[in-house]
């Protein structure tokens, strides 16, 4: 009995270990994405200034979709769009704070 319980266990112990490391992977890809397109929406702001909001839009697209690649992370076009548009209503609310 002892002998099927210690198989179990070599076999269920590192799956889980195995899990538990993919879902951290996955927190820390999803970490790198949001501070990447955050970082690229306030550099877009800040040298784009005479662009229209959707040639922002366009080259922060283009540039977050560069520079994740380029980390070896890939990024499907639906997470990339939201992930702009929060960072940009986060950057918006910060300006309304700071001028109130």
């Amino acid at each position: 009995m002892s002998e099927i319980i210690i198989s179990v266990a070599g076999i269920v112990i590192p799956a889980i270990f195995a899990w538990i490391g993919a879902k951290i992977n996955e927190l820390l890809n999803d970490k790198v994405k949001k501070d990447t397109v955050v970082e690229v929406v306030n550099y877009v702001e800040q040298t784009c200034s005479k662009l229209t909001s959707k040639e922002k839009f366009e080259k922060a697209v283009e540039k977050s979709a560069e520079w994740l690649q380029n980390k070896g992370l890939t990024i499907s076009n639906v997470e990339l769009e939201i992930l702009i548009e929060s960072a940009v209503k986060n950057l918006t609310n910060e300006i309304k704070k700071g001028g109130e």
